[in-house]
């Protein structure tokens, strides 16, 4: 297998990852050994223009391996690392097709974020709902902004359910995506 090459920062020294069999490395952490991993967790995050792309392996409580690299939307680390992590869900797709990959927790902070601009946009529309009961003058203005709010509102909370949550992928399923997010980098 590659050695695969990649600064994990755009500040910093570039690490060395090698996937040899059932076992990952790195010159900085003791060898982690796939077959033991019980947990994937995967996160592409964009921050102010910089992607932040983690992926973590756990055995049990302890995490066992973290890949992660930070790069700018058209950086050139990125895509090394997210070939790294495709080659480690490879193998363990392969060894334990079983296992299953979750997405990282700031995926649901979004959802969260979407659903609470909705509740925000729905107590407008009540609001305005309540002030065309309460004024007769403008009546009518108020429940169309109230009843355009409370339709936007609901809107917005159902696309983002967070109550829903992310469901766990397969690791072919999430390989598939992780090659799409490296086809797509814009160079």
């Amino acid at each position: 297998m590659p050695d695969y090459t990649f600064k994990p920062a755009p500040i910093g020294q570039p690490q060395t990852w090698r996937l040899k069999g059932r076992s990952l490395t790195q010159d900085s952490m003791p060898p982690a050994s796939l077959s033991t991993v019980t947990e994937i967790i995967f996160g592409n995050d964009l921050v102010k223009n910089h992607w932040i792309s983690v992926l973590e392996l756990k055995s049990g409580e302890q995490t066992i391996a973290k890949i992660q690299c930070s790069d700018r939307s058209s950086g050139a680390q990125r895509p090394h690392m997210l070939a790294l992590v495709e080659g480690v869900l490879a193998e363990l797709e392969r060894i334990q097709p079983d296992l299953t990959v979750r997405w990282s927790a700031s995926a649901a902070i979004g959802a969260w974020g979407i659903a609470l601009v909705g509740v925000g946009i729905g107590l407008f529309g009540l609001n305005m709902v309540w002030t065309g009961l309460a004024e007769p003058s403008g009546r009518g203005l108020a429940f169309g902004f109230g009843a355009g709010g409370l339709a936007l509102a609901a809107f917005l909370i159902w696309c983002g359910q967070p109550w829903k949550g992310n469901p766990p992928l397969p690791i072919s399923e999430m390989r598939e995506r992780v090659a799409h997010i490296r086809a797509n980098i814009s160079k």
